[in-house]
């Protein structure tokens, strides 16, 4: 099974992101430093990020639903609206990683590409909560300003980076959504 996506971005809607925006007010550094996996074991890229875990599969490499963490409840709801509309707009599947990874304002993700099998053959999909017009995601050559509610599919598998030259921490959900297979009849 292959990913179906042509482009590095693919454009899949928009998506209110008030609620989600409001739950990550209330988070404390405590929490944003509760999971440093993603940031310890790929430093060379995301070490100068940090993240909320939701659905974690800390392997990046499983083709299942992630293990649910002490945050999935806070977002659960969004979570279970944004795989309703996915299946909508990419066909009958699940969201089985979700976080929220946090870009300090002045730092950035240098390039680099995701090989593992699951990158290759789910959607990784992004829906900005936080971010600037100076924020720009480049994918395969390919620079986009993402804004706040729009829900882009990536193809991580292409060289990615973004940089943040603002002031304003950068804030995405991040999900990957595994489609069903296919029946043959």
């Amino acid at each position: 099974m292959e990913q179906e996506i042509k482009e590095p971005f693919n454009y899949l809607g928009y998506y209110d992101t008030y609620n989600m925006h409001q739950s990550i007010k209330n988070m404390t550094e405590e929490d944003w430093l509760y999971w440093t996996h993603r940031q310890e074991a790929f430093k060379d890229y995301h070490g100068s990020t940090k993240c909320i875990p939701i659905l974690r599969d800390d392997s990046y490499s499983k083709n299942e639903r992630g293990e649910e963490t002490i945050f999935y409840n806070e977002f659960k709801k969004d979570i279970i609206k944004i795989e309703k509309y996915l299946n909508q707009v990419l066909g009958k599947g699940e969201i089985i990683r979700a976080e929220i990874p946090l870009l300090p304002a002045g730092t950035k993700v240098n390039p680099h590409y995701d090989d593992t099998e699951s990158f290759v053959i789910q959607h990784r999909v992004h829906i900005p909560i936080i971010t600037s017009p100076e924020l720009i995601f480049t994918i395969d050559g390919i620079d986009k300003n993402l804004k706040i509610g729009e829900i882009w599919e990536i193809d991580n598998t292409k060289m990615h980076g973004v940089n943040n030259p603002s002031d304003i921490d950068r804030i995405h959900l991040i999900v990957d959504f595994k489609k069903a297979p296919s029946n043959l009849l």
